[in-house]
């Protein structure tokens, strides 16, 4: 993989934390000035909004788009940020766009803070491919390293650890052996948690060897480790113990891991007794023995330590060895800090708790940093818990984080007077982020909510935190009704206004969600004429795992929106996502997008990225209308768009994701009766993520023209090929059925499959009967009556389905048919149905009577969802899955 791009001299933590700080922090107001800044801000977006409906030329709309971008950044209003940076990356000007490598980072990290992982990798990976020229040779500090291992993460953070290996590889040899260690450390760990060759591995051990660099050399051998390779493991670690013993106490589990498996922990922890006097290896041997389950040896080591410790002060200072505890400048605890922590989980381990709290308290007089000291200490009945944190915030220098902890363990202990009266105190004395927010929650279990929004207003208009950080901080005590009661109350001028991305909004949206007022919700993002606020309302809704709200904030966006697209596309991918395939659904999608699609023309002088935006749009788009029987539509539109001769439509879209669309061209080809023509457009696709889709469908083109010999022999490859997953279950019942029909019945069942795609079920239900009749008695036969009733659920003729759904059998041996029509008939059932047919009692019939399998575990899975995604309020009124 070689990676092409562009440079710089920043090291990659000061990128990080550069275009981070960019991207999340905006530059401190004057709180006076906070609202007419907003203000100001919003009224730019209008305008911005209102000149870009216009027809612009492309460099006059990519610098609005910029600008759209930029302001609505401002006021953390993510859906008119994303909409401005995608519209900008698939515009006609974006090729002399000068400020792309700005564009496409704000639009990465965008993906990144909502955890979308992967577009944030496409988005890097294109800064790194095209934005940036590649030095040579690479430095560690370059901007191109950077970015291609922020690109390399975001791959991690989304399970693609082979394709970030190749980053790092790729990095790798194209940089001096000086500066290779910062990519090595990344690659390490990826190996650790990847599946590398055992090729892959020597390679990276022999790099490692070149490099004179012990750390490196550990986490090789912690690598080895992860992946079983014990002996490889004790070979590093006995090159460099006892010499470095620290090392060894940093990664301790491994060390020991590998020695016990390699039959030489003993031998090591003897080695290790014959130089206890080594501070070092007496701390690893301390640490060893502790996590051995051996505490009295641990503090054994510890205690003969401290004596020679003792000693060679004693000579140091010149004082008598038995005075010297009394003498010294400072405690003994002093001189070794990292025994102090091991020494109290020893006694506490040997049973020793007046020992143990006594040592505790004896490292708070000696005024130690350490929160752990004064945990432990005011455990005992005989402290006074309150002076002692107060010890603990002057030892810490009255930083914020001390206040605040030191509040919360007195509040702990039933002192809320004192750690309100320590927050206040910490709010004044130490101002900023942390105390401000441990004031405001501890005014908020005071029962002081008008106070505590007080302190969060003082936060964000100080601009300490940003309006998510402060909504995601305040959500979770929402969960007290009193708490939410009282908030909404406060909050609800706010919905006088239009909905902002506000943190007040941000909570008063989520209140109105848990109480169920759904009616609310959908007028105040209503009062946002612009749509954007539906659209944000919508896609937050989806988060919460709520789709008819979803669907119903969508469905308010106005016509005249600039944001009507793009809530279009969104309906129909949230009403194909609830995985129903009825003809109203598919029609219902494909209405939806039938505007958008009949003005789509791709062009050749297209950017790449808004002819694979284009093509999404079409793939939707064709797949609803093909499932819903309007193949000859489909096929109509594609050839309007590209053209209907294959060769020229690959010539003429060289950079066109074309297996896409030979599959859309073959399936519409398919559906309309031209077998042959479709089969040829399925074996045109190449390989790569499609072919195993194109297989499938030209395997089963095959058996529909009854040419079994070929269907049979591709269905046997597919599943058999591991990237064909996805079919593998439908490809074995397609064998099952060469294996277990006559010839007779295959043709049968050819014709009757072939007339379902078709949309033709009344002439697929008489060939499925006499299918039924021909295999009567088998599981063919069943299955066949079963497929009726399938059939009838997709015409949606639901009366018909539930008739079939009573012929099937209840013997054991086919009840899971029974069952599983059952379950798509749960689903397909409307909300507002009777009792008689409600779909909790359809599905609580299939848990009752499948016992413990697949189907019943998704009937339960399907039942809580019913029940549990839908505020309390509204269950019964909403209808939502």
């Amino acid at each position: 993989m070689t990676i092409r791009s562009h440079p710089g001299s920043l090291s990659r933590l000061l990128f990080v934390c550069f275009s981070f700080t960019l991207f999340f922090m905006a530059a401190p107001p004057v709180p006076a000035q906070v609202g007419n800044v907003h203000q100001s801000v919003l009224e730019e977006i209008q305008n911005l909004e209102s000149r870009l409906q216009e027809n612009l030329p492309p460099n006059e709309e990519t610098a609005l788009l910029w600008q759209l971008s930029e302001r609505a950044r401002l006021v953390n209003d993510n859906v008119r940020v994303r909409y401005a940076l995608t519209r900008l990356r698939e515009s006609p000007g974006w090729a002399e766009f000068p400020w792309k490598r700005d564009a496409l980072l704000q639009a990465a990290l965008l993906e990144e803070r909502f955890s979308r992982f992967g577009p944030a990798a496409e988005l890097y990976g294109k800064i790194v491919r095209e934005e940036i020229p590649r030095p040579s040779p690479l430095t560690i500090d370059s901007p191109y390293v950077g970015y291609a291992l922020r690109w390399a993460e975001c791959l991690e953070n989304c399970g693609d650890n082979g394709r970030a290996a190749e980053i790092y590889q790729d990095l790798l040899t194209d940089m001096p052996q000086d500066q290779a260690a910062g990519i090595l450390i990344y690659l390490i760990r990826n190996y650790r948690y990847g599946r590398p060759s055992p090729d892959d591995i020597e390679r990276l051990a022999e790099r490692v060897r070149a490099i004179d660099a012990p750390t490196l050399q550990w986490e090789l051998a912690k690598m080895y480790v992860g992946k079983g390779l014990y002996d490889k493991a004790v070979e590093i670690f006995d090159r460099f113990w006892p010499d470095q013993a620290k090392l060894a106490v940093e990664c301790l589990d491994e060390f020991l891991t590998a020695y016990r498996a390699t039959g030489k922990l003993d031998t090591i922890l003897q080695d290790a007794e014959t130089h206890v006097q080594d501070r070092h290896i007496a701390h690893f041997l301390a640490a060893a023995y502790q996590r051995l389950g051996m505490p009295e040896q641990s503090l054994s080591v510890i205690r003969r330590c401290r004596e020679s410790t003792l000693e060679s002060l004693a000579a140091k200072f010149n004082i008598s060895p038995a005075s010297a505890a009394e003498r010294l400048p400072v405690p003994l605890t002093t001189f070794l800090p990292e025994f102090n922590a091991l020494e109290y989980e020893a006694l506490r381990a040997v049973a020793d708790a007046t020992a143990a709290l006594d040592f505790a308290l004896r490292m708070c007089r000696q005024k130690s940093r350490e929160i752990r000291w004064y945990e432990a200490a005011t455990a005992r009945a005989d402290v006074d818990p309150v002076p002692l944190w107060r010890l603990y915030i002057e030892a810490n220098d009255h930083n914020p984080s001390a206040y605040q902890q030191a509040a919360r363990s007195l509040a702990q202990l039933h002192h809320a007077t004192e750690a309100l009266d320590l927050l206040r105190e910490g709010a004044s004395q130490a101002p900023g982020v942390v105390t401000a927010l441990a004031y405001a929650d501890a005014l908020i279990a005071d029962g002081s909510c008008e106070g505590a929004l007080q302190q969060y207003r003082l936060i964000r208009a100080q601009n300490w935190a940003q309006d998510y950080f402060l909504a995601k901080h305040i959500e979770p005590m929402l969960d007290q009704p009193d708490l939410s009661k009282a908030l909404r109350s406060l909050l609800k001028d706010r919905l006088k206004q239009p909905q902002t991305e506000s943190w007040e909004d941000q909570v008063l949206r989520e209140i109105l969600y848990r109480e169920g007022d759904l009616k609310t919700l959908l007028d105040w993002a209503s009062r946002d004429t612009s749509g954007a606020a539906a659209v944000d309302l919508a896609q937050w809704a989806l988060y919460k795992g709520f789709p008819k709200l979803a669907l119903e904030a969508y469905q308010s966006v106005p016509p005249d929106s600039l944001y009507r697209d793009t809530a279009r596309i969104e309906m129909a991918r949230v009403l194909r996502d609830l995985g129903r395939e009825d003809v109203e659904t598919c029609q219902r999608i494909a209405g939806l997008l039938d505007p958008i699609v009949s003005e789509i023309k791709v062009e050749p002088a297209d950017s790449p990225v808004a002819k694979y935006k284009k093509l999404e749009i079409l793939d939707l788009w064709a797949r609803v209308k093909i499932s819903g029987t309007q193949g000859m539509e489909v096929l109509q539109r594609l050839y309007t768009i590209f053209g209907q001769d294959r060769q020229a439509v690959l010539a003429t879209y060289p950079d066109l994701d074309t297996d896409c669309l030979l599959l859309l061209r073959g399936l519409a080809l398919s559906q309309v009766g031209s077998l042959a023509e479709a089969i040829e457009e399925f074996h045109a696709v190449r390989a790569g993520p499609f072919r195993p889709e194109a297989d499938f469908y030209e395997a089963r083109a095959l058996f529909w023209q009854e040419d079994y010999d070929r269907s049979r022999t591709l269905f046997e490859h597919l599943v058999t090929n591991p990237s064909g997953w996805r079919f593998m279950n439908d490809g074995l019942q397609y064998l099952t059925f060469f294996q277990q029909l006559s010839f007779g019945s295959l043709q049968l069942l050819s014709r009757a499959a072939f007339l379902v795609w078709q949309g033709r079920w009344e002439d697929a239900e008489s060939v499925f009967r006499d299918l039924s009749v021909e295999e009567n008695g088998n599981d063919i036969g069943e299955w066949a009556r079963y497929q009726i009733g399938q059939s009838y659920l997709k015409a949606g003729k639901l009366d018909r389905a539930v008739t079939e759904w009573n012929g099937l059998s209840q013997d054991g041996r086919y009840a899971w048919l029974r069952n599983r029509l059952g379950l798509e008939l749960a689903a397909h059932l409307p909300s507002d149905a009777s009792d008689e047919i409600r779909r909790e009692k359809w599905l609580k019939a299939i848990i009752t009577g499948d016992g413990d399998t697949l189907l019943s575990d998704l009937a339960r899975l399907k039942l809580k969802r019913s029940t549990e995604s839908v505020p309390p309020s509204s269950r019964r009124s909403t209808g939502d899955v």
